[in-house]
């Protein structure tokens, strides 16, 4: 049996009609009686035909309840004619979908990650014709090899494809380190003011210890050794001195905020409106200070814009009222902190870190909120003396 179709048959006499089937050649798997007059039957598509060729020559209706089988999947393809062309239609789009970049990302790793910048190698990308919508390239690696080699800033430069991304790794150039010379005398001085946390000299005299106070451009570590028991001779000083610093920032705003009120006092006038032309009806007193609100009422109908026109004026008045002081004092720390960090990145030397920061408000006087922003870093103060009058 190529597939089982339920049948669900309604006549006066079922029984006579099923042995007429069966005398036609028809097999039945199963016979069921839903009523009196009804029987639902299993059969095959032989079956199902005869069942058919007699319900026309009778005129009893048939109904198919279930079919399976071939028969199931060929009245499914049957009823969808155009499913199979949607299915190549489906594979195609994924085919052409999946063979193109539709993401590229680039990242960074090493050391110095954080000076990578991806546009210059999207930028290099662009120019081989590698953006999101183009092909799939056959050979990512020698695409990695070609950005390695058009920019001289990165040590690595791997490419991967990964369904329709490409990620791209890079690995920035490590800077060469300072070259130190011994034999180029130098002292190393203060860079800024604060108070000596540790000292180490790795070549030259050290003339701090901790606890010392320091000002900027005081010598820290002096460019000579001993040379002999009777003399020294100059080097280039080598080493590091901590300093516990300061750098404070501040800020003001007015105590008081401007905020319109109304006195109490309102005027009215009105205007008769005839198209761009106005008929005074009632003038009313004008404020120096005033808000007015406007209202329009038709009266000439649709054909005829005649409107009268009532304007009411409310007098209002700055007053001066006091400042949220939560928001205030926020926007005050966020000033004031602002200010700070200009100061600290501005004179202090790379590598700083900060130990502990506080803000301190002052009570408002003459209309104004001050609020100073301090912030305590600990630094290597220990720079060349040439690097310090640079810095100011």
């Amino acid at each position: 049996m190529s597939g089982k179709i339920r049948l669900r048959v309604t006549c006066l006499t079922p029984e006579r009609l099923l042995r007429r089937a069966l005398d036609a050649g028809a097999v039945f798997t199963s016979i069921r009686r839903a009523d009196a007059r009804t029987l639902v039957l299993d059969t095959d598509p032989e079956g199902e035909r005869i069942l058919r060729g007699l319900g026309e020559r009778y005129s009893i209706p048939f109904s198919v309840v279930r079919r399976g089988g071939v028969s199931a999947v060929a009245g499914f393809v049957k009823r969808r004619a155009t499913l199979p062309a949607g299915i190549l239609t489906a594979v195609v789009l994924c085919a052409l979908f999946l063979g193109r970049v539709w993401q590229i990302d680039i990242t960074f790793t090493g050391e110095g990650a954080a000076r990578g910048d991806p546009k210059p190698l999207r930028r290099m990308l662009d120019e081989m014709q590698i953006r999101p919508g183009s092909p799939r390239p056959k050979d990512v690696g020698l695409i990695g090899k070609q950005l390695e080699a058009a920019s001289g800033d990165y040590s690595f430069v791997g490419v991967r494809a990964q369904g329709v991304r490409l990620l791209v790794e890079a690995i920035p150039e490590t800077p060469a380190p300072q070259i130190y010379d011994v034999d180029a005398a130098r002292d190393l001085v203060s860079a800024c003011d604060g108070i000596v946390v540790s000292a180490e000299a790795r070549s030259g005299e050290l003339c701090v210890s901790p606890g010392d106070t320091v000002r900027k451009g005081q010598l820290l570590i002096r460019g000579e050794e001993k040379a002999s028991a009777e003399g020294t001779r100059p080097i280039a000083a080598l080493g590091e001195v901590i300093v516990r610093t300061w750098r404070c920032g501040e800020a003001a705003l007015p105590a008081t905020k401007g905020e319109v009120r109304f006195t109490g006092r309102s005027a009215v006038s009105s205007v008769l409106r005839v198209f761009c032309f106005e008929i005074p009806i009632v003038r009313g007193a004008s404020f120096e200070s005033q808000r007015e609100e406007t209202r329009a009422l038709a009266i000439g109908g649709l054909f005829l814009p005649v409107q009268i026109v009532r304007r009411t004026y409310r007098e209002t008045r700055l007053t001066q009222v006091d400042a949220d002081p939560a928001l205030l004092e926020r926007q005050l720390r966020l000033l004031a902190a602002a200010d700070a960090g200009l100061r600290l990145f501005g004179d202090c030397p790379d590598g700083h870190s900060v130990v502990k920061t506080w803000f301190d408000g002052e009570p408002a006087s003459g209309g104004m909120k001050r609020m100073r922003a301090v912030y305590e870093i600990q630094t290597n103060a220990a720079v060349a003396r040439k690097d310090a009058v640079q810095g100011g």
